[in-house]
């Protein structure tokens, strides 16, 4: 208990270290921010206007503390651009940013799992080397090249998809996914390799433990070796990395 009370003090800590220096950055940006707000239209009555709304005559750590203390009551403020609540905007782009996030988590642990068993079975083979070099290449792929790539064969081409749109998963469940298809396979690829690689790398060292060779003089077929005892042991790794994404 001790230990999960000094956790959540250093988060506390580290959340107000990084929320005041990204308050102090905004600060010191060029130019006046009510200047900017009002994008050169409205003169200096709406620079004032912008100044008195939001408060910006005050000092620098007065206007941190407040937006702090609104910050943790839920309040996040009005967007600049069109006076829509910060809480509203994000309440309606949330389901779509979790399943979106969701579904392309899914089809990076169905690619880089069976991938990571295929590869530490035979260690160095030619499946093992395939596999990476070829996940790693596409690693290195930008996503926005990716993405019209994608476009271009599927919407396109082959008529398969929707290049634009969202398709609520109240509409749809199938429809919904057919259309977040796309950028989440951008997103996947990322981490396919990254998963893929951290799996296999724990598999193997797995495998070499003194319990795995216990089991095999048992007399258990390397299957169920690899898949009931050494599999559970390996995936922590994986698990801290998904938990993080």
């Amino acid at each position: 208990m001790r230990f999960v009370r000094r956790k959540i003090v250093q988060l506390l800590v580290v959340l107000l270290c990084v929320t005041f220096l990204s308050f102090l950055l905004l600060e010191l940006l060029p130019g006046d921010t009510a200047t900017r707000l009002c994008a050169g239209a409205g003169g200096q009555e709406c620079v004032d206007q912008k100044r008195a709304e939001f408060r910006l005559d005050d000092p620098m750590p007065v206007r941190y503390v407040r937006w702090l203390g609104d910050a943790v009551t839920g309040d996040l403020g009005s967007s600049a651009r069109n006076a829509q609540p910060v809480s509203e905007a994000l309440a309606e782009r949330m389901p779509v940013t979790i399943e979106l996030l969701l579904y392309s988590q899914f089809l990076a642990l169905l690619v880089a799992v069976p991938l990571a068993f295929a590869a530490a079975k035979r260690a160095g083979g030619v499946l093992d080397r395939t596999s990476s070099a070829t996940l790693f290449m596409l690693l290195a792929v930008p996503n926005f090249v990716l993405a019209m790539l994608l476009i271009w064969i599927f919407p396109v081409t082959l008529g398969i998809g929707n290049a634009t749109g969202y398709t609520p998963f109240s509409d749809g469940p199938i429809a919904s996914l057919v259309s977040l298809t796309i950028p989440a396979i951008c997103l996947a690829v990322a981490e396919m390799a990254v998963y893929m690689r951290l799996l296999r790398t724990d598999l193997i060292a797995t495998m070499q433990e003194d319990f795995i060779a216990m089991a095999r003089a048992k007399g258990m077929s390397p299957r169920r070796v690899l898949y009931g005892h050494a599999f559970k042991p390996s995936t922590f790794s994986i698990i801290t990395v998904i938990g993080l994404n």
